[in-house]
Parts: structure tokens; sequence; C-alpha cells
């Protein structure tokens, strides 16, 4: 909301890059920041899609697949700055939508080991708070 989403955006795309990140809370946050300094900005920008591939998406490949388009092709739309913070938006959407390369993913993470013990550990914590 501080980067000028609209209140309904929020937890859809929070959800998509909590997908995107498979649960893994640095991802997750770098992620966020990025998405965020670029929606902000209105564009995607070299230093947020570097963030973003270094915390293991690249939307560029994602905008590619729908439109058809190269990397390259993309990469010097971004540098003219013609990817809209819109078309990021949709990058992470359709990533973690069904069919996407990363639909479901947090709940898979959620239901392995780690993700059990990160329920019970929640858990715990919300008992505590009750208490």
């Amino acid at each position: 909301l501080g980067f000028g989403m609209a209140g309904e955006e929020v937890m859809p795309i929070l959800k998509a890059i909590g997908d995107i990140s498979m649960g893994n809370r640095d991802q997750f946050n770098s992620l966020t920041l990025a998405f965020s300094q670029a929606t902000a900005a209105g564009k995607l920008m070299g230093q947020d899609l570097m963030q973003m591939i270094n915390a293991g998406f690249n939307p560029l490949t994602q905008l590619s697949e729908k439109s058809g388009k190269s990397i390259a092709e993309l990469k010097d739309e971004m540098a003219a700055g013609a990817i809209s913070a819109a078309d990021l938006k949709e990058a992470f959407l359709g990533a973690a939508a069904a069919g996407g390369r990363y639909h479901g993913m947090l709940a898979a993470q959620s239901k392995g080991l780690g993700g059990s013990i990160a329920q019970l550990q929640g858990a715990y914590a919300d008992m505590l708070n009750d208490i």
C-alpha cells in the first residue's frame, strides 16, 4: 500500500510472490521489495530486474512466454521504459496462476517437513500470543 498499490491488489500479488519464492523468506522479501519499487516507479527498471533475478525469478521469461518476444527484445523495451508496472504484475500473477511455473508452490512447500515445522512454530507462537 505504501508503494501505491490498490488495496484489493495486495493479497493476490503477495500470494503470487509467496508461490514464486516457494516460501523462502529472503527471496520473498527481495521479490516484494523489487516489485514494490517497480510499482512505485510505474515501470520495470534494470536494478529491479536484477534484484528479482537474484531472488530466483526473471519476469522477462514470463513476459517472453506470454508475448512471444525474445528476452533481448524485452530488455530493449525495458531500457526504453516500455515495460509497465501492470505488465510486471501480470508476469507475477501469470507465473503463479494455474498452469504457471510456480502455481501452488507455497502450498506444496508447506506439506513438507520444513513446512510442517513452520506451521507448528506458528501455532505455538499464536498460542503464546493468546495466553
